[in-house]
């Protein structure tokens, strides 16, 4: 299920689904250690011994965000019951703390009393065993905890603070009595006070509603210990979670403000450039890492997800949040970059939050021959941002810094990582499926070295500078020449070769990777081959069904269902629609371009969301929802378009 609704504040994140359920948690990092890993915390509410889920069967549910913050309101109607309920989330900028702001309206007139509930559970550190739940009367919160790691649930109703309804349990458990048994049941549920294994827990708050309406704060804290959380939760009651709540939404609205003074005046794409670049900002953990995405519903059937911090995405994702003047969050990511394990001074696939090398599929051994497990795009992608940066906001001493830890083991690495043709030795591709030279890596490897002979200089290494501008010169000249060696299109070249010594044959499927030689530059828009690349790519990736958008590329299988029309070259990917608006915007085709972002607004999520891919008979999100790389694609092709 997608992911409607993704809040962060540079160590904790929450996405909540397309019900209003929170989904998931990860702290003490953006993207590591996802405590909630899809289990669902619940809202419900409890009027006359009748009860709904909110978002649950016998309601309704409208999602939005809130203008010009990382903010969302979820608004949900209970006609039964005769209510409805406005549920408004975000985080606290400084302290890692969802701040809840829930209004119930009385659409009846009847008066009386409601409970609200809250069914939540935790596999806190990615485990559902050895936690801890606790209903603390003190302060009347629920506390879940394991070892280093606790959740608190706080809440404050007409000055009286916490829950006067509790029940904490397990979680699954075959014989009844669970605490979402209880969710919907009348009555007090005082009972257990504590658990311990797989558990959950239901806090109620008994509300009336005489007034016509009736407001209640929910928060939910994280910390390394009891006193931390309770600590937090005495911050709340203190400072008031109206105030903190405001203070929250203003403190965006001006990061917002910074990043978007250089417009002039607002357009139709306004609002969807706002609020991708809040997401696209949202994805950047404190330490600098820029996770794809955190989307737990990937779990399932693999066990695998992507909040992961991809060179390449992260490298994309910087570049764009540089552009908009995020000077602190681009240069971090650098520094991560720089700190981060590499082989020969190659950048590995991927890595965790923390800079430890994540896992990979990429192997050591394909067809019985031994390979280099790597994949070039993703070194060159980073120099490419980084002289980038460096260049726009004049950060030379950035570049000076990472001279010996970045600059020179990468700019290294694409040096000796070519072949005799001069193109880049064989690698994976953008897509990470196969192996070959690629078109989209050797412009990538260009734009790379390009960006280290700009800032060799500037570290006091002129020959090595020297080295990198004559190797991209001449790997430009052999990419060029290997179309014509085929006698081919130039829109069709993909893959040049599998065979690192020779050209030997061609993959001549359209890629929307090919939109990357524009991109990086080492097209010009208004070259005819260009042209006929964007061409290429409009036509023949184009989905001939009434969902619409553009596949990756001719034949791709990824995520393709046995029941895709064969005419259907693949799914389509907002990012591919994306990236050919922008690339047709930069060649002044502004129309084009605003066509194209058109189409994927109509399928972004209620709050703006744009999913990895979409079902091309029902346009139904699939693969994870938000995807980051898409909305810094967003912004790219929106600001192309000025």
């Amino acid at each position: 299920m997608p992911r409607t609704v993704t809040l962060a504040n540079g160590s904790m994140l929450v996405a909540f689904d397309a019900q209003g359920a929170l989904r998931d948690l990860t702290w003490p990092q953006v993207g590591s250690e996802n405590h909630a890993q899809g289990r669902a915390t619940q809202l419900a509410l409890v009027r006359s011994g009748r009860g709904c889920v909110l978002g649950g069967p016998g309601s309704t549910i409208a999602q939005e965000s809130l203008p010009a913050a990382l903010a969302a309101k979820s608004s949900f109607g209970l006609p039964h019951l005769g209510t409805s309920v406005v549920v408004e989330d975000t985080l606290l900028p400084a302290n890692p703390v969802l701040l809840r702001r829930i209004t119930i309206h009385d659409d009846s007139g009847a008066g009386g009393s409601v409970q609200l509930r809250i069914l939540t559970g935790f596999e806190i550190s990615e485990s559902n065993a050895l936690n801890g739940v606790a209903y603390e009367p003190a302060p009347r919160t629920l506390r879940f905890f394991r070892r280093r790691r606790h959740l608190l649930w706080g809440a404050l109703h007409e000055g009286q603070s916490g829950f006067d309804e509790y029940l904490c349990g397990h979680h699954r458990l075959p014989r009844g009595g669970t605490p979402a048994d209880a969710l919907l049941h009348p009555g007090q549920h005082e009972g257990s006070t504590a658990s311990v294994g797989d558990v959950e827990a239901v806090g109620g708050i008994s509300i009336n509603l005489q007034h016509g309406r009736a407001e209640v704060w929910l928060w939910l804290c994280a910390g390394a210990t009891a006193v931390a959380v309770h600590d937090l939760n005495a911050l709340l009651l203190r400072s008031g979670p109206e105030k903190l709540f405001n203070a929250a939404l203003e403190h965006q609205r001006s990061w917002l403000a910074a990043r978007t003074q250089q417009d002039t005046s607002p357009d139709e794409f306004s609002t969807a450039e706002a609020h991708s670049l809040h997401i696209a900002r949202a994805h950047v953990d404190s330490g600098g890492a820029i996770v794809a995405a955190v989307d737990s519903a990937t779990l399932d059937p693999g066990r695998e997800s992507y909040a992961y911090c991809w060179p390449r995405d992260g490298a994309l994702i910087a570049d764009t949040l540089s552009a908009a003047g995020d000077i602190d969050a681009a240069a971090a990511f650098f520094r991560y970059c720089a700190t981060l394990e590499k082989t020969d001074g190659a950048l590995l696939q991927r890595y965790h939050p923390d800079g430890s090398v994540a896992s990979s599929w990429m192997a050591s051994v394909e067809a019985g021959r031994t390979v280099v497990p790597v994949q070039a795009d993703e070194t060159a992608l980073v120099l490419w941002a980084l002289e980038r940066h460096v260049g726009r906001h004049e950060d030379r001493k950035l570049a000076k810094e990472l001279r010996d830890t970045l600059l020179l083991p990468c700019t290294e690495f694409l040096l000796r990582w070519r072949g005799p043709t001069g193109l880049p030795r064989e690698s994976v591709d953008l897509w990470e499926e196969r192996r070959g030279i690629h078109a989209f890596t050797a412009a990538a490897s260009i734009a790379g070295l390009r960006a280290a002979a700009q800032l060799l200089p500037q570290c006091h290494q002129r020959r090595l500078a020297a080295l990198a501008k004559d190797a991209a010169d001449a790997m430009e000249a052999a990419l060029r020449a290997s179309w014509h060696a085929f006698d081919l299109p130039p829109r069709s070249q993909r893959e040049i070769s599998h065979d690192g010594a020779s050209l030997g044959h061609a993959d001549t499927r359209v890629d929307a990777s090919l939109l990357g030689l524009q991109i990086l530059g080492v097209l010009q828009p208004k070259e005819t081959i260009a042209a006929k690349v964007r061409e290429a790519c409009y036509e023949r990736l184009q989905v001939p069904t009434w969902v619409g958008g553009h596949a990756r590329y001719e034949q791709d299988q990824y995520l393709r269902t046995p029941e895709t029309d064969a005419c259907v070259p693949g799914n389509p990917w907002p990012l591919a629609g994306l990236l050919l608006a922008r690339a047709f915007a930069e060649a002044g085709e502004h129309e084009r371009a605003r066509s194209l972002i058109r189409g994927v607004l109509l399928r972004a999520g209620p709050c703006g969301t744009l999913a990895e891919q979409h079902h091309p008979s029902t346009a139904a999100p699939m693969g994870v929802e938000p995807l980051a790389w898409a909305h810094a694609a967003l912004v790219d092709a929106v600001r192309a378009l000025r």
